[in-house]
């Protein structure tokens, strides 16, 4: 994949997200709201009120996971075969195990046997068997096309400089999610990209140890019955999905456990209304919420100081307030 296919698969990614956060967004709580079963309806609450901006973090969060869950759903899908599927054996199967299971295949695809009907079946079990009898193909499918490679160390430096090579282009696409996001940078989106970042730095140690591991039959494949280049090809397919999931948890967590409220949450069943919060409440909450708030950017700071400056000068009106009380009543 190109620089230029990589950018434009970026930017499909995050405009299918946007567009798939605004109606999904919408149809689930309508979904909720309308559901003609009882138990699992929701309780509208009025419009512009924290309970009704929980709500709509609440199924941001679960049409995230849900997105989360079809991109990889996608990328299983798209995830060819190995040999060893395709034989019909085991991943950590040994060369005797192999030559067993193909004397049995033979006996049942052989053109002596089956005629001309089974001879294109039986040359592809043949040519599987010959990338599994040969260690250092049998690494993975896309290392057979390395013929210009002979030794086990060839195939190791190869398999490394792809995964170099692939680290790269992810780290091309983490900066140009950052550019398109520079104007809206937000602290929130600070965090997101450090997660990338982590999660890069993470996913290269995994497929670094994957490929230059002495056994034939690595954890992660005896685990999920892949050949290393699959579970390489699938983790970097799947990286993106994963960061823009973790991206928006984050957002969504941190207004969620600040303004979020159990009571924001009632069902049709319940005889309890929606907790909706006082004005008075939430004007605190607010003074509150900005004062503790990081700020994303000068004005945000200045408008902190402005509103610290002003309940202070309240403060100190209150308590000149009470103390000229007190002085009066002696």
């Amino acid at each position: 994949m190109t620089f230029a296919q990589l950018a434009l698969s970026q930017l499909a990614l995050w405009g299918v997200w946007s567009v798939v956060e605004s109606v999904g967004v919408n149809l689930l709580l309508k979904i909720f709201y309308e559901n003609p079963i009882r138990a699992l309806r929701l309780k509208k609450p009025p419009s512009r009120t924290l309970a009704a901006e929980s709500h709509r973090i609440a199924a941001r969060m679960m049409i995230a996971l849900g997105y989360f869950v079809y991109a990889c759903w996608q990328v299983w899908q798209a995830t060819e075969p190995s040999a060893y599927q395709k034989f019909g054996v085991s991943i950590c199967a040994s060369d005797k195990d192999i030559k067993r299971h193909f004397r049995d295949l033979a006996k049942m695809f052989h053109p002596d046997k089956v005629g001309a009907a089974g001879e294109v079946k039986f040359l592809q079990l043949h040519q599987i068997y010959e990338i599994l009898s040969e260690p250092t193909l049998s690494f993975g499918a896309q290392a057979a096309s390395w013929t210009q490679l002979s030794t086990p160390s060839e195939f190791v430096r190869q398999g490394v400089f792809e995964i170099l090579y692939t680290q790269l282009h992810i780290l091309f696409a983490q900066a140009l999610a950052w550019l398109l996001h520079y104007k809206n940078y937000t602290y929130t989106f600070g965090l997101g990209t450090m997660w990338g970042l982590v999660l890069q730095a993470t996913l290269f140690m995994m497929q670094l140890s994957m490929a230059i591991s002495n056994t034939t039959c690595p954890y992660v494949s005896r685990v999920t019955g892949l050949t290393p280049f699959q579970c390489m090809s699938i983790m970097s397919r799947a990286f993106f999905p994963c960061v823009l999931l973790l991206q928006q948890l984050q957002g969504s967590l941190d207004k969620l456990l600040a303004n979020g409220n159990w009571g924001h949450v009632r069902w049709a069943s319940s005889d309890e209304p929606v907790f909706v919060e006082s004005p008075e409440v939430l004007r605190k909450r607010e003074i509150t919420r900005l004062v503790r708030k990081r700020a994303e950017n000068l004005l945000e700071a200045n408008s902190q100081m402005e509103l610290v400056a002003i309940s202070a000068m309240q403060l100190q009106a209150q308590v000149h307030g009470c103390m000229t009380q007190d002085a009066g009543s002696e």
